[in-house]
């Protein structure tokens, strides 16, 4: 029996969360752009809203990806967002670490930043993932 035809269709109400999840997320990557701009004019307070922002989106996709593994393993396509988002999440801890020794003082913003950018394209395709599955679409 193939594995496709044992998979269920997720209900729209199941799909439209994990969507509203994956754009907070998009955003959220998105606007540490902002933080990080604002620490290079100098503003105190985008420092401390930088790190710990960057720790709580990381928190929260890891376990994101984790309930996704649990919830959504036999719905279609909800492997490969569980999938996604724990990749996710493992770039965006390595991202951590790179902002924390960039911040004490090793030469590595200039991986830090272009890695950020590559986040936040990966975040787009959770939440095209996320979107999918709330249609209904299986690919």
């Amino acid at each position: 029996m193939d594995a496709a035809t044992t998979e269920m269709p997720t209900d729209r109400r199941l799909g439209r969360g994990w969507t509203w999840l994956t754009t907070v997320t998009m955003w959220v990557i998105f606007l540490q752009s902002v933080t990080a701009g604002r620490m290079l004019a100098g503003d105190d307070w985008a420092r401390t809203t930088h790190r710990a922002t960057a720790g709580l989106v990381t928190l929260v996709v890891l376990a994101a990806g984790l309930g996704a593994l649990a919830v959504l393993r036999d719905r279609t396509g909800g492997r490969r967002l569980a999938l996604v988002l724990i990749v996710l999440a493992s770039c965006l801890i390595v991202q951590y670490r790179l902002g924390a020794a960039a911040a004490g003082g090793r030469d590595v913003l200039w991986l830090h930043v272009p890695v950020g950018v590559a986040l936040f394209g990966f975040s787009l395709r959770a939440n095209m993932l996320a979107r999918r599955l709330a249609s209904g679409a299986s690919r």
